[in-house]
């Protein structure tokens, strides 16, 4: 009786060590489908969890619920018309609580590409519905058209194994339809506020701080990619764990960039630092390869939930105490 006891308290403690530390984010959008397809959104987690209840909602309050499970990834087919093509927002709810949130995004094209979520930012890549999405910069060939309805975007990407703290890395920036001009690019980091940089980079003669942009970076016209080298500065050595990077990009010499983009890093403790700020790593959904799940969703218009809860699971506390009482209980049947 006494081993039985023990047994399932095991269990149950291990169930409820996998909820808290289940994680799920919108993976994967298209807002602008080509040739008239539906618009859909992928969620991915790295457990298995039954989504009853939750949310999924757009900028202007349109809604959905999802009555579904997840295994890695699920497709949410969407009628045509949820999302907008411009300037569209898509926030992901537990019920009344807030989980995830996408940057604006903006689809005019129509055409095959879609915004993926990679390395704690969001990039226009080749569509991977189902698939881990493919996170490398993407160039088209330097003789296509570029379109002139098409803002200029940028993507970035780095190896995570090499965002240590008192060495130099390399960020790679992709910057797609530019026109026939010149372009300098500046990529800088920071904690909470963008305006206090804790970097320098490296702009082909000296180190100088990231507050500056690099001249002449890319050449237009067309797709382009290039690679910049940053490090923290000397007077942050000892940082470690959560920050921002953000990627701007300007017409040569101007006042204004003309588009920009940022996203989470996680930078390394320092040999023989202190750890400050520490974070686990970010969920990365390209690094698995796993089936996707497809199911057909009609919105409905419910009010948005008020919230700005951002953990994952807010009764994390209340589990906590029931994975306590758990223990207590096995210990009383054990004595």
């Amino acid at each position: 009786m006494k081993k039985r006891a023990l047994i399932i308290s095991l269990m149950t403690i291990l169930f409820l060590v996998n909820i808290i530390s289940a994680k799920i984010i919108i993976n994967e959008v298209e807002i602008n489908p080509y040739n008239g397809n539906e618009e859909w959104i992928e969620l991915y987690s790295d457990q298995v969890l039954n989504l009853e209840g939750w949310k999924i909602v757009e900028k202007n309050n349109r809604t959905l619920t999802i009555n579904a499970d997840i295994q890695n990834y699920l497709i949410i087919d969407l009628e045509n018309g949820f999302l907008d093509n411009q300037n569209e927002v898509i926030m992901l709810y537990n019920k009344t609580s807030l989980v995830y949130t996408t940057p604006i995004l903006n689809d005019i094209s129509a055409d095959t590409k879609t915004w993926n979520y990679c390395n704690s930012t969001w990039s226009f890549l080749d569509s991977t519905p189902g698939t881990p999405n493919n996170c490398q910069i993407q160039t088209i060939p330097k003789n296509e058209t570029v379109n002139p309805l098409i803002k200029p975007s940028l993507q970035m990407n780095w190896n995570s194994e090499d965002i240590i703290n008192g060495k130099n890395f390399d960020i790679t920036i992709g910057a797609f339809n530019l026109d026939n001009k010149n372009y300098d690019v500046r990529a800088y980091i920071y904690l909470d506020d963008p305006n206090k940089v804790i970097s320098d980079s490296y702009n082909d003669y000296d180190w100088v701080s990231s507050n500056a942009y690099v001249n002449n970076f890319f050449e237009g016209p067309g797709n382009k990619t290039g690679t910049i080298s940053i490090r923290i500065k000397e007077v942050y050595k000892n940082l470690s764990g959560n920050a921002r990077i953000g990627i701007k990009i300007r017409e040569a010499y101007s006042s204004g960039s003309i588009a920009e983009i940022n996203g989470g890093i996680t930078i390394l403790k320092p040999e023989g630092g202190n750890l400050n700020n520490p974070i686990e790593n970010p969920v990365s959904a390209t690094q698995n390869s796993f089936n996707g799940q497809v199911i057909k969703i009609s919105s409905n218009n419910t009010n948005t939930p008020k919230s700005n809860n951002w953990f994952v699971y807010p009764i994390v506390g209340f589990i906590t105490l029931i994975v306590i009482f758990v223990i207590i209980l096995s210990v009383k049947f054990l004595s």
